[in-house]
């Protein structure tokens, strides 16, 4: 059984994305560069809800000052378990399935993209060390069909296989990169009238050197990958709430949660 046919049985709908279609094609040819590619037509978007009383101070008052206008938005036939999730988004990874080039399909592995202020090592002795956030790739793996992350709330996005493979190879050369984090960006963009941070990934592209925080990076990375929600969004001006409202209300369907509330 292919690993798209196990995630099927896990109730993952198929939902259409519309695609923008002056994205350059060319763009695809960049994943063999870096030896990855994607032979799946979807990805997956995990939102983590901030409701743990040991999250970040700042992740709390993120999801509170940007979650204000989610919480009073309304839309139909809204779960009542999404209600209590709405406006409490702190976090977003993306999740794409991927091999080396000249693996078999059966060799891929999922793995998350994103980017965190920091992160944090655990010691044999217990002991934490926090280090400055790069843009991260983790392989990520699944028990009885599920995602064991605490407290996300998964979504499927169907961007066709060559969408996924140019937001794969977006992804990675941010990886390869070592791009670090935005931290202006990320304090300063949903305050100030001036954004700080790369508004498309074209132009992130014309650099050798880009910073970011988890929406702007995705957003990007979709932007690459051609869905034509956000191909006129300024990605640095979209919080991770903002960005939960679009994929959620229109853009994709709840696939499943995991361990909240």
């Amino acid at each position: 059984m292919s690993s798209t046919s196990k995630l099927d049985t896990a109730g993952i709908a198929r939902v259409a994305v519309n695609r923008d279609k002056n994205v350059d094609r060319e763009h695809i040819v960049d994943v063999t560069k870096h030896n990855l590619v994607s032979d799946v037509s979807f990805v997956l978007m995990a939102f983590k809800c901030c409701v743990e009383e040991d999250d970040h101070i700042i992740n709390k008052f993120a999801a509170w000052f940007t979650g204000n206008k989610s919480r009073r938005r309304t839309f139909v036939d809204e779960e009542d378990e999404e209600k209590k999730f709405r406006g409490l988004i702190s976090h977003v990874e993306i999740l794409i399935k991927q091999r080396r080039i000249g693996e078999t399909e059966d060799a891929g592995d999922w793995y998350r993209y994103s980017i965190m202020k920091k992160i944090g090592r655990r010691a044999a002795d217990g002991q934490v060390t926090f280090t400055p956030g790069k843009v991260h790739s983790i392989k990520t793996g699944y028990v009885n069909g599920k995602m064991q992350v605490k407290n996300y709330r998964f979504y499927r996005l169907d961007l066709g296989v060559d969408g996924v493979n140019r937001a794969l190879a977006f992804l990675d050369r941010q990886v390869v990169q070592k791009a670090g984090f935005n931290k202006i960006g990320y304090y300063l963009n949903f305050v100030s009238p001036m954004l700080f941070g790369v508004c498309h990934y074209k132009q992130a592209e014309r650099k050798t050197e880009n910073k970011w925080f988890c929406t702007e990076l995705i957003i990007c990375a979709l932007q690459a990958a051609g869905m034509a929600t956000f191909a006129l969004r300024k990605a640095c001006a979209i919080s991770p709430n903002e960005m939960f409202d679009i994929i959620a209300g229109v853009e994709a369907r709840h696939v499943w949660s995991a361990h909240y509330f």
